[in-house]
């Protein structure tokens, strides 16, 4: 032990030297890693339980997934979460249902209060999402959802209490007249009050129903629109650029003058076609932009970026198919060449090359 003692304290020397100029080092380390964040959890908690505390239920839940992101420990985090999504669900159910009850007392602010609460507490709960939508329509709508063997008959008879206006209940929904709906489908149809005064007591051949009519037809094409255009508002901003500009231009279709739609359109193209030039897909970028207006200068930049682009792509696989062509490998050359035309159709010297090289093939094969 005691000749071993002077390597001892040289080892200790050592390490204590070395330590004080790792300090600063590990101190960084553990203030900017998973210790940091982790130190946080208890602070994160804390809020969280405020926020439950004050009724922010959706809040308080974003709260306790962040802890369940940076926690060492995840136990008491994944508790909470799974128990208040039960609150939560439970809470919104509550909204949904003194909504309905505030609609049947006539009480139409206080339903739209419980709705839109149920919303804020879960975005994606249809049924009050279904009702704001209707209840606050331009027009006076209602829905209703269909029973077991229900056809349209049975709908127009408890709806307006007459069974001819079949007819309305699938004009209206774009159904046939003879169509029996499965159980639960939901059907938008006029109010009860406007139906019955505007439409019901009205002879077919009258100029009131044909008023009616043209306003209903209005109503639901602008609904229609607008269903349309914040679907396509979602498809954007979810990154699917794709089917918001199908989407959008569809809504353009139907209603050219509409600003915001044709908006939207410009906006998802140029996402669209800025994401085929970030994936090296220069063909496709330019197919999107090929339809871009000329008054949509930002479009028109791009599509100049790669128009230029795909020339010089173009000079770079002709100058690969001139070296194939003089290694003699005809079959890649014109591979080279073909792509080369396919960026840029009006190269001076493609076409000739990829006839002559065909001929030349065709010589050799056809040598004895």
């Amino acid at each position: 032990m005691i000749r071993q003692l002077p390597w001892i304290v040289l080892i200790a020397s050592l390490i204590l030297s070395g330590c004080a100029g790792m300090g600063d080092s590990v101190s960084h380390f553990l203030q900017s890693g998973p210790f940091w964040r982790a130190e946080q959890a208890d602070a994160v908690r804390q809020r969280a339980r405020q926020l439950e505390t004050d009724g922010d239920l959706a809040l308080a839940l974003a709260h306790w997934q962040v802890v369940r992101h940076i926690a060492f420990g995840k136990t008491d985090a994944k508790q909470e979460i799974a128990r208040l999504e039960k609150t939560i669900a439970a809470s919104v159910q509550t909204h949904f249902q003194e909504g309905q009850r505030a609609l049947r007392q006539n009480k139409r602010q206080s339903a739209r209060d419980h709705f839109l609460a149920a919303l804020r507490l879960d975005p994606d709960f249809q049924p009050a999402r279904e009702q704001l939508n209707v209840l606050w329509a331009p027009f006076p709508f209602m829905i209703y959802r269909t029973a077991k063997d229900e056809d349209l008959a049975d709908v127009a008879k408890a709806v307006y209490g007459d069974r001819s206006l079949a007819f309305l209940v699938a004009w209206f929904n774009d159904l046939p007249e003879d169509a029996t709906p499965a159980p639960e489908t939901v059907l938008i149809l006029p109010k009860k009050e406007k139906a019955a005064t505007d439409l019901n007591a009205v002879p077919d051949e009258t100029a009131q129903k044909t008023t009616v009519l043209a306003t209903l037809e209005t109503a639901r094409h602008n609904l229609t629109i607008d269903n349309q255009l914040n679907l396509a508002r979602k498809h954007v901003a979810n990154g699917r650029f794709r089917q918001g500009l199908d989407t959008a231009e569809k809504v353009v279709a139907e209603a050219p003058d509409h600003p915001a739609a044709r908006n939207l359109a410009i906006e998802a193209r140029f996402r669209l076609a800025r994401e085929h030039v970030d994936q090296g897909d220069f063909l496709e970028a330019l197919a999107v932009l090929a339809r871009a207006d000329e008054s949509d200068a930002l479009s028109m930049a791009l599509k100049s970026r790669v128009e230029n682009r795909l020339v010089e792509l173009a000079q770079e696989h002709y100058r690969n198919g001139v070296k194939l062509f003089i290694n003699e490998n005809l079959k890649a050359a014109i591979r080279e060449w073909e792509q080369a035309l396919a960026c840029n159709p009006n190269h001076p010297k493609v076409r000739e090359n990829i006839a002559n090289a065909r001929q030349l093939i065709e010589k050799i094969e056809t040598m004895p």
